[in-house]
């Protein structure tokens, strides 16, 4: 299965093919996740 382009957390949300994990965000408002890698929008998020 080939890789999506993703945001990457950790690069400043420049998207990428270059990822091992993803990180689901439903409702950033109450998710301590989201808030504790600083983001603010309900998406899906590459991880390095």
């Amino acid at each position: 299965m080939a890789k999506r382009e993703l945001p990457i957390i950790a690069k400043g949300m420049k998207k990428s093919d270059n990822w091992k994990g993803r990180l689901i965000i439903i409702n950033p408002e109450k998710s301590e996740i989201a808030k504790k890698v600083k983001v603010n929008q309900s998406g899906e998020y590459g991880l390095r």
